[in-house]
């Protein structure tokens, strides 16, 4: 019985000594990252989406780099980036409407710093919205917020190559944004959507728009 029990405590001590010599280091992922999405004028995003029953293309794309006064004092050059639409009648002409979007990066940083909404031959209703205090969209500097997202497919033409990405897992960074009734934009349009950030742009966008399931898959894109 206690030859026994010295073989078992044996036994025990060996499996810590052993599993106390594992390197950590072999299971970081600390050293994972993804670089800046592509702002660039001309920059587009092709999708396809599906909000409840509907079914319907619409693009992404940056529009101009453009100077806008973000406080008393200063005028900052900022990115203005079309958003997609969330529902069938906003992708069609007799919604005649777009959501504009103003970004740049600082540092590890992404900002919003305002919005724009036009009518799709690019004039702007009103004047731009800037924030009191622009909003982090993404923040590089968070590596255990990488993950990895799944491509089926995806065109990109990039420095005049055409690239097709298949069966292919790409690092993203997955934020969620929230959005209820009486905002500026629009007052009847509520979402809660997960977007998934990565050196290609926003892949995939998914969650609930006005009650209704939301799915937008890009599938191609022309980066400059």
């Amino acid at each position: 019985m206690i030859m026994s029990r010295i073989i078992y405590f044996f036994y025990i001590a060996a499996l810590i000594s052993l599993s106390s010599c594992v390197p950590a280091s072999e299971d970081s992922f600390d050293d994972i990252s993804i670089d800046n999405i592509p702002l660039k004028t001309g920059n587009k995003w092709i999708y396809d989406i599906t909000r409840g029953g509907e079914s319907f293309t619409d693009s992404a794309e940056i529009l101009d780099y453009f100077p806008y006064q973000v406080d008393e004092l200063t005028n900052r050059y900022l990115y203005q980036y079309k958003d997609i639409a969330f529902t069938f009648e906003m992708s069609e002409f007799i919604y005649d409407t777009v959501f504009v979007k103003l970004l740049e990066y600082e540092g590890d940083e992404l900002f919003q710093y305002g919005s724009e909404k036009r009518d799709r031959s690019g004039f702007i209703y009103g004047e731009p919205v800037i924030f009191s205090t622009p909003e982090v969209i993404l923040d590089h500097s968070d590596n255990t917020a990488v993950e990895g997202l799944f491509i089926s497919s995806l065109q990109i033409a990039q420095n005049g190559i055409v690239e097709i990405l298949n069966d292919t897992i790409v690092h993203c960074i997955k934020t969620r944004s929230v959005q209820t009734s009486g905002s500026f934009i629009t007052t009847d349009l509520n979402y809660d959507l997960y977007s998934y950030y990565t050196e290609f742009g926003i892949l995939k966008i998914e969650g609930v728009v006005n009650s209704s399931a939301f799915s937008a898959t890009a599938v191609s894109c022309t980066i400059k």
